[in-house]
């Protein structure tokens, strides 16, 4: 049946993300001190609002981004530091332009029509994807 081919490439993915996430530190004691030193920050920086209200994404989103980076390279940014406001800004960015390009994937054949992919937002992600690539290097 055809649901024993889905469930065995399933399981493969399973496998797969499970042994990367063990690979990037899960489980791990100095991972989890690193995701709540970065929380600890976070606290601080809500506090230094004094009860004022706030947008939380503007706190929120270096919170983040600082997590994945040091899950993914192993450093943290200063909340002001420029490359970490360039990595947010282009992830920002990127993920609009997914939202967009979802549509490719429910109809394939519309990247082949040359002005929609302007319109679709390709040629802005890849300048995005370019620039994150030379602070990735």
């Amino acid at each position: 049946p055809f649901f024993l081919n889905d469930m065995h490439m399933w399981q493969e993915q399973r496998r797969f993300v499970i042994q990367s996430l063990k690979d990037l530190g899960l489980g791990k004691t100095k991972l989890e001190e690193q995701m709540q030193d970065e929380i600890n920050h976070f606290q601080d920086v809500l506090k230094s609002f004094k009860g004022q209200p706030i947008d939380l994404i503007t706190p929120l989103t270096p919170s983040m981004s600082n997590n994945i980076s040091t899950l993914v390279f192993g450093k943290r940014y200063d909340y002001d530091e420029p490359e970490r406001k360039t990595l947010d800004k282009n992830l920002d960015e990127i993920s609009k332009i997914i939202g967009q390009t979802a549509t490719h994937i429910f109809f394939p054949w519309i990247k082949h029509i040359p002005f929609l992919l302007n319109w679709l937002g390709f040629e802005e992600g890849y300048k995005l994807f370019a620039v994150s690539d030379e602070i990735f290097k």
